[in-house]
């Protein structure tokens, strides 16, 4: 099991970019999935300029979309990265 969670990390490595501000930029397929944390993001479509996410994570994980985040929120966690 080890062995091939070690494949798969390679794999995604090879596939990843790492871009400016420290951000990684991974690409995915319908049905593929990776890990942040305890929360497994799948994506479920792609569709136009749209993608489907499917979120798989604890209930103590807030998930929130950007767009409804206050500006104070926002802040906070533009300081925490």
């Amino acid at each position: 099991m080890l062995e091939q969670i070690k494949k798969t990390a390679t794999k995604t490595a090879n596939k990843s970019k790492s871009v400016s501000r420290g951000n990684l930029v991974i690409g995915r397929k319908t049905n593929e999935s990776l890990f942040v944390g305890n929360a497994k993001i799948t994506i479920v479509s792609l569709s136009g300029g749209q993608v489907g996410i499917a979120i798989n994570a604890p209930k103590y994980i807030m998930i929130k979309r950007e767009e409804l985040l206050t500006v104070l929120e926002k802040n906070m966690l533009l300081q925490q990265s």
